[in-house]
């Protein structure tokens, strides 16, 4: 082992797609769009059980249309 030190590793990695994000009385909601059918997750809890986490990556995204410049 020549003195190497090696340590566990847990990786957590929670994705959604498709989805939506609301607030209502101060919880947070994604609803996920599955084919023809919806799912909703409590985000505010999944964030509070990584509560006191170091090291974390967070990567929030959107997508939207961009309007084209119109010709006159």
């Amino acid at each position: 082992m020549n003195g190497e030190i090696y340590l566990a590793k847990k990786t957590i990695s929670i994705k959604f797609s498709k989805a939506t994000l609301t607030k209502e009385d101060g919880k947070y909601t994604i609803t996920e769009i599955i084919k023809d059918e919806s799912k909703d997750y409590d985000l505010s809890e999944i964030l509070d059980g990584l509560d006191g986490s170091s090291d974390l990556s967070i990567s929030i995204s959107s997508e939207d249309t961009v309007e084209p410049i119109s010709e006159e």
